[in-house]
């Protein structure tokens, strides 16, 4: 063997044989052939990526030539040995962080090697954060306002989409405004550098809720007799309160929260409405409710009431006194009063009635009044009482009031808003019964006892007019008793 000294070109030698004396006269021709060393790699393909992954980079290797690939720029160990000219690829592992790589060039006939590689660089930019996003609502069908916001740090723009991967974007605005929604819907933002062109790994959903609209409310309308304020009132749902509103559509907000409102003082028929509104929502109905405040005008007395007018109180009379009063314009009925120690036999909500006394004072009057469905002015006919010739009867009862017992029974207090008390100045052994009976003769209750002085009774009555009667043997009195 024979090393040669450094020679840069192809270079013949000769080889003799010599045993040890004599040499061969003939010389064999050896060449050390020096190949050219394939150019530096000239093009490459540099790689970028968000947030760690692999990357492909690549080399072109001219004809006859490949490419070897290298962690750094001397090592011999390639990482992948080209197999053809041309583009060259290189699959990296993942990475994390900027990272270079080398491309050799090596010719394929005579395996040389560039004498230098070429620097390839596989950039890693980071991902930005998901933006904070705001949700938002609305009362029923329509558009929702969303809006999102990037990170402090770098600077980007936000992309709005219906899914939380893939899919086109909706709007690149920080603010988005949703198309016309019926149902509560789910949408998605990603924030993207706008240097780097990365977008952040997740997107962050925000939620367009759209809240039911409540049921317009159930009301009541209501009315007065004459000008004043009237109180209206509505019903909500569960959940619900009321506002109240001088107008169907838009109009001013009255009373907020309240199942009831009073009007101001009116002089004729006015229309409120009544808006449900969800108390966790405050959304409104879709529609309010009319309710009427109704001013009934307050009717003219009638322009005559006529009929009986001198009175015989007589307790049980039989006979009747008629009286007559005349029509008063948009009265549906007429409303009698009497003294309270009269009845009405007929006729209570006509123009005319017939009323049987049974007992009647000094101060006793009748009086008339329209009604429209309020009570109108009162027409009023003064009565005058006079005495009784006859003795009167109620049903069997006797007014004898000869024994002396009975005599001197009274009552006292009467009128009295509690119990009365019986007291009598005689004695007598024989039994005496009592009974209570109400203004028609009826019997209430009853007793029977050998001693009536100093006896409560009554306290149970209701206010009105009633009687006791006493009876021993044949003989009978009867007191008026007035309750309070």
């Amino acid at each position: 063997t024979f090393n040669t000294p450094a020679i840069s070109t192809t270079t013949t030698y000769y080889a003799a044989t010599n045993n040890g004396s004599c040499i061969s006269t003939s010389r064999t021709i050896v060449i050390a052939t020096v190949n050219a060393l394939p150019a530096t790699v000239a093009t490459i393909t540099n790689a970028t990526k968000c947030g760690q992954d692999t990357a492909t980079i690549s080399a072109t290797a001219l004809a006859g030539m490949t490419i070897d690939w290298y962690a750094d720029s001397t090592t011999n160990i390639a990482l992948q040995s080209g197999t053809a000219t041309g583009i060259n690829k290189f699959i990296t592992p993942i990475v994390s962080t900027t990272t270079l790589y080398w491309a050799s060039q090596r010719n394929l006939t005579t395996g040389c090697m560039s004498a230098a590689r070429k620097r390839v660089t596989v950039t890693i930019n980071s991902k930005p954060s998901a933006p904070a996003v705001t949700s938002a609502s609305r009362c029923g069908t329509g558009t929702v306002i969303l809006t999102a916001t990037l990170p402090t740090n770098p600077t980007g723009t936000v992309a709005w989409y219906s899914l939380s991967s893939g899919g086109t974007a909706l709007s690149t605005s920080a603010s988005y405004t949703t198309a016309s929604i019926s149902a509560t819907s789910s949408y998605y933002v990603e924030a993207k550098i706008t240097t780097t062109g990365c977008v952040s790994a997740s997107r962050s959903l925000s939620i367009a809720t759209i809240n039911t609209l409540p049921i317009a409310p159930t009301a009541s309308s209501a009315s007065r007799c004459g000008s004043g304020t009237v109180s209206i009132s509505a019903t909500p749902g569960n959940g619900q309160t009321i506002d109240w509103y001088s107008a169907a559509t838009n109009g001013t907000l009255l009373l907020s929260n309240s199942t009831g409102y009073t009007t101001p003082s009116l002089t004729t028929n006015a229309s409120y409405y009544a808006a449900a509104k969800n108390t966790t929502t405050s959304c409104l109905s879709a529609t309010r409710t009319t309710v009427t405040a109704s001013i009934i005008a307050v009717l003219a007395a009638p322009s005559s009431l006529t009929g009986t007018t001198t009175i015989c109180p007589i307790v049980g009379t039989l006979t009747s006194a008629r009286y007559t009063t005349v029509a008063v314009t948009g009265a549906t009925s007429y409303s009698w009063t009497i003294p309270s120690g009269a009845v009405i036999d007929s006729g209570s909500n006509g123009l005319k009635i017939k009323v049987r006394f049974v007992t009647a004072g000094s101060n006793d009057s009748i009086y008339v009044q329209a009604n429209n469905g309020c009570l109108g002015t009162k027409k009023v006919l003064k009565l005058t009482t006079t005495g009784c010739a006859t003795t009167p009867v109620i049903g069997k009862i006797k007014y004898i009031a000869s024994n002396e017992l009975l005599n001197s029974i009274e009552i006292s207090p009467n009128p009295t808003p509690n119990s009365f008390k019986i007291h009598s100045s005689s004695i007598n052994n024989e039994s005496i019964s009592a009974r209570i009976m109400d203004i028609q003769g009826r019997t209430l209750t009853s007793f029977k006892t050998n001693s009536i002085d100093g006896n409560n009774f009554g306290g149970e009555l209701k206010h009105g007019i009633y009687f006791i009667e006493f009876r021993q043997g044949e003989n009978t009195k009867t007191i008026k008793l007035i309750k309070l």
